[in-house]
């Protein structure tokens, strides 16, 4: 076992000279167990040799334990991933790594006796077990999970692992139990679950995901998505200055599909760049269309914080605006959107800006709201989420928010759009507010490029919104606490 390989290991070691050329020729031979002490670069990639040598051999012989395992009709297999892992080996070396997937298939040997092992990654393994039922097997692997927890000692230096398990039956999924367990993990990494058997069901929705995403694929090349654009009326002049575009899918069989289905799948794929260019070009082209009209408005698309990183997505973005003269166009961004790599997302937005392009921070409040990102961030316009906006005449804290929130915003140099409006009382508080635009049903519904035109055509339109006064008086605020 890997256990006698490495006590075996303590005696190479220890000895006052290894010779490595006689090490060579050992391991060329077969012999297994064998370690340098490491001092220097030349036994350092003998060591790092020889334990893939060894992960090796077990792993093949692990295979093959397991197709044998899985036999038995109560047969279980297994397969999981150490946390980090990745990152260690390539932090520490493979060297460290290897050794920490030795340690805990002893530990896994401890825990499950009878539990034989399968192929052995670089950054976890695969086993096989019995178990009464489904109940029984997803317990034993629990108390793993919860067991590994425990401080591995390697090498003088202590880890904390985390481990993930998905697990398939044999008698369920015959000869593909170990695909069907590794199908099993990789869901469970996605939803955050320590230990996840595997579903058809599952694999249904894999088939139906990758249909969707094919057909999306399809609706891409085939020019078959559109884009509907939703007003923002700016509240002082009573007219229209900005749209928002919002993206459309009508599938061939399945009718309307949801954005939140469809730019969610994108996003997950790596799709949503492509879907992005395409939603830049054409929103380009009908504002030039619109101004050429008569009716030039500044155009807002939503930018996914996937692509807000990415130098080369926003180079081609500048490249692309450059070439349309007079091209009015925005970009929303979460307030998230720069978590992930702050550094680089907001250099990208100062270049965007340099352009010409305006900036608003979407959804504000929804998320993380985060004060030090909203001061860093080179926005024109903040667009206050409408979950706050949908009780602002019934709620007496909400209004307190909205407001301080258009406070700050006007003092850091912002504009604010208020989401989600649908009656005339939350407009004419909004007024009162100081708040810039408002968005939502009560102004227009999300409108296809001609409707969208007949409405800026419109002069009377915005008269309608002009006579609404407030009936609300603005609560103040109190030192004691607020009712909901």
């Amino acid at each position: 076992m890997i256990m006698d390989a490495l006590t075996s290991q303590t005696s190479v070691c220890e000895a006052e000279a290894f010779d490595i050329e006689a090490g060579w020729s050992r391991l060329a031979a077969g012999e297994r167990g064998l370690r340098a002490p490491g001092g220097t670069a030349a036994e350092r990639a003998f060591n790092q040799i020889a334990a893939q040598l060894e992960a090796s051999a077990l792993s093949a012989a692990g295979a093959a334990s397991v197709r044998d395992f899985t036999g038995d009709a109560s047969g279980y297999v297994a397969a999981m991933s150490i946390k980090g892992l990745s990152h260690l080996r390539r932090e520490l070396g493979s060297s460290v790594a290897d050794r920490i997937i030795a340690e805990t298939t002893e530990r896994l040997k401890a825990l499950l006796p009878e539990s034989r092992l399968g192929r052995v990654g670089r950054a976890g393994l695969e086993f096989g077990f019995s178990a009464a039922d489904e109940a029984d097997a997803a317990a034993a692997l629990a108390r793993l999970e919860v067991a590994f927890e425990q401080r591995l000692h390697v090498d003088g230096q202590v880890f904390d692992l985390e481990v993930v398990i998905g697990f398939a039956s044999r008698a369920r999924h015959g000869e593909y139990a170990a695909d069907c367990a590794a199908d099993a993990l990789i869901e469970a990494q996605a939803k955050g679950r320590g230990v996840l058997a595997y579903r058809e069901a599952d694999l249904q929705q894999a088939a139906e995901t990758s249909a969707m995403l094919r057909d999306l694929r399809a609706a891409l090349a085939d020019d078959a998505l559109s884009l509907v654009y939703q007003p923002k009326l700016h509240v002082a002049s009573q007219s229209v200055l900005s749209v928002e575009a919002l993206l459309r899918w009508r599938h061939s069989s399945k009718g309307w599909i949801s954005p939140e289905v469809f730019i969610g799948l994108a996003e997950e794929t790596g799709l949503i760049a492509d879907i992005t260019r395409w939603v830049v070009r054409k929103a380009i082209s009908d504002q030039a269309w619109l101004a050429g009209s008569g009716k030039p408005v500044t155009v807002y698309l939503n930018l996914s914080g996937r692509l807000l990183a990415d130098v080369s997505f926003c180079a081609w973005i500048l490249d692309t605006v450059r070439q349309f003269d007079g091209c009015a166009l925005g970009l929303e961004i979460t307030e998230t959107a720069v978590i992930d790599d702050p550094e680089r997302a907001l250099a990208n937005l100062q270049l965007l800006v340099g352009a010409g392009l305006k900036i608003a921070i979407d959804d504000y409040g929804s998320g993380l709201s985060s004060l030090s990102y909203l001061k860093q961030m080179p926005a024109h316009e903040l667009k206050i989420d409408k979950m706050f906006i949908s009780t602002l005449t019934s709620s007496h804290r909400d209004p307190l928010l909205v407001r301080s929130t258009i406070d700050v915003a006007h003092a850091l140099g912002m504009e604010v759009t208020a989401e989600g409006v649908e009656t005339a009382g939350v407009l004419a508080l909004l007024r009162v507010m100081g708040c810039d635009h408002i968005q939502g049903y009560f102004v227009s519904k999300p409108l296809e490029l001609s409707a969208l035109a007949d409405l800026l055509g419109d002069k009377d339109f915005g008269t309608a919104f002009a006579r609404q006064a407030s009936p609300f008086k603005l609560p103040r605020a109190s030192t004691q606490g607020m009712a909901g």
